[in-house]
């Protein structure tokens, strides 16, 4: 705003009684001088150079009153919160000064150099942008000049690592990943910004305590304390170069900020400080071909195999348990077990599947069953056909094949085979039976009748009971009239016990009223149940 200084002289001396017209000029003057100072709209981080898995934090400060603020695009970046608004605002020789804050948290999630695009914002309907900020992301956190600086501090007093039992397994070869923190500083209970993916491998965690275990370890001569934050067991699926993306922790430490307080004791602060595993990538190995037994089916590790069965002598149509279980140490829970089949006149029926599975300290152990339920129809002697379990041994690396027991079984009684009878070779339906708990059974085609007993009510035990109960009740009854009389008669105790009924009633009223939070219903149920109270005694 542009004024020709003569002008304004002129007026001046031409109002110089009139006091109230040069405050007036002078509010002007200020108010335009407040509304044509520049719009201000900045961006800051708090590190342009950042480690992989470093937090840091993004700020967007405006010196005006605006509307909404519209971020920049941040999914290059993990998002941890935002925004966190602060104003400050002030006074100072006639002149006031505002500003605003916006604050966003970010973390990388890879190695390299990035742009965070331009914010925007309102103000008085303009639009205005701050400029595009780069960001450099480095694998570790950058080393800082400053000795009493909190993120050098921490790195030397925090650590998380990832212990593997073996970094390069083969196909369907249990692992074990363990994660361990390590700290000489007091710290808080740590906060997960991201967990692991274990992309490529079966998994299964660890039910981990409620309460961390704390060990003494040393790293470098230097004493720490060590708690197992996570553990579990990996299985990878598919052979060549697995990636286990990183865990990654927020851990609220105590920082000595180099001062002394009032006492002489070191003053310290709380530093919330990000540490991660980092990328680990396994070299999985195949399975060789060479020597590889038809019948394998995927089995890792070191198993035992078992074939037993309930009977071997048996009469027709009367039911045998042929129980097949593998126990041991590996994938238990990723193969099949070996198939039984039986010559046509047994009935087999599909086999019943139970696996019992446990996570120890050398990993996931147990036992896999298949129990199958055959029933022969015709007599003869049937030899069933050896079953074979086949696993790799990774201690030796190599096969191994494991011959089931072999048995036959003995039909003493039944008709003979329809091979005998017949040059058709049809196959046998099963007949209709019926499951009782665990055994089976078949249903009755004969019928065996007995006596009806008939139950007279005369002379029983339920007679006598009958014909009892009305002399224990009359005396009952004439005792609780007598009681009743006796109160009735009683004319002060009847007025007292009815005012009491009529003042509980009233309560409750007031009680409701209470938790409805209306306090002149609550003060009207008490001074009625008082007054019915007192008027009724």
């Amino acid at each position: 705003m542009k004024i020709n200084n003569k002008y304004i002289k002129q007026f001046i001396e031409t109002s110089s009684r009139n006091l109230w017209l040069l405050v007036l000029i002078a509010m002007t003057f200020s108010v335009s001088d407040a509304y044509t100072q520049n719009v201000s709209f900045n961006a800051s981080v708090t590190k342009r150079k950042v480690g992989q898995f470093e937090k840091f934090r993004i700020d967007f400060v405006i010196n005006k009153k605006a509307e909404k603020i519209i971020p920049p695009d941040f999914t290059q970046f993990a998002f941890l919160g935002g925004p966190s608004t602060s104003v400050s605002q002030s006074w100072i020789n006639g002149k006031s000064s505002f500003k605003k804050t916006y604050s966003y948290f970010l973390m990388p999630r890879r190695i390299g150099t990035f742009k965070i695009g331009s914010a925007k914002i309102k103000v008085d309907g303009i639009t205005y942008r701050t400029k595009p900020l780069t960001i450099q992301v480095v694998k570790d956190v950058p080393k800082s000049d400053n000795p009493n600086d909190p993120a050098a501090l921490a790195s030397k007093s925090i650590y998380l690592k990832l212990v593997l039992s073996d970094a390069t397994p083969y196909v369907n070869q249990q692992i074990t990943a363990t994660y361990y923190l390590y700290f000489n500083k007091n710290i808080s209970t740590p906060q997960t910004l991201k967990m692991p993916k274990y992309n490529g491998f079966w998994s299964q965690d660890y039910e981990m305590p409620n309460r961390y275990n704390i060990e003494k370890k040393y790293i470098n001569d230097e004493q720490f304390n060590r708690i197992t934050l996570k553990k579990a067991i990996l299985i990878p699926q598919k052979s060549g170069k697995l990636v286990l993306e990183p865990l990654t922790l927020e851990v609220p430490m105590e920082i000595s900020t180099g001062k002394l307080d009032f006492f002489g004791n070191p003053h310290t602060s709380q530093y919330n400080y990000t540490v991660s595993t980092g990328k680990r990538t396994l070299n999985v190995k195949s399975l060789p071909v060479s020597g590889k037994p038809q019948n394998f089916s995927g089995a890792v590790g070191k198993y035992k195999f078992n074939i037993s069965a309930s009977k071997t002598t048996v009469e027709a149509n009367e039911s045998i348990t042929i129980k097949a279980t593998v126990n041991g140490v590996g994938n238990v829970k990723l193969f099949n077990l070996p198939k039984l089949t039986v010559p046509e006149e047994l009935e087999i029926y599909d086999p019943k599947h139970t696996e019992k599975v446990k996570l120890r300290s050398e990993g996931m152990t147990g036992s896999v069953t298949e129990e199958y339920i055959i029933i022969p129809r015709y007599k003869g002697t049937y030899k069933l056909p050896q079953l074979e379990f086949s696993y790799f041994d990774v201690k030796k690396e190599k096969y191994i094949t494991i011959k089931g027991d072999s048995f036959s079984i003995n039909v003493t009684k039944g008709a003979k085979s329809l091979r005998n009878n017949s040059s058709s070779n049809s196959s046998i339906n099963k007949s209709k039976v019926q499951l009782l708990g665990k055994d089976i059974r078949f249903i009755h085609t004969k019928t065996e009748f007995i006596d009806e007993v008939n139950n007279t009510l005369f002379g029983s035990f339920l007679y006598y009971i009958l014909l009892v109960i009305p002399f224990l009740t009359i005396p009952m009854i004439m005792f609780i009239y007598h009681k009743k009389r006796k109160a009735n008669a009683d004319v002060v105790g009847s007025r007292k016990r009815k005012a009491g009924k009529m003042a509980k009633k009233m309560l409750s009223e007031s009680r409701d009223a209470l938790k409805a939070n209306d306090e002149s219903k609550f003060y009207e149920a008490v001074i009625n149940a008082l007054y019915k109270y007192l008027a009724f005694s």
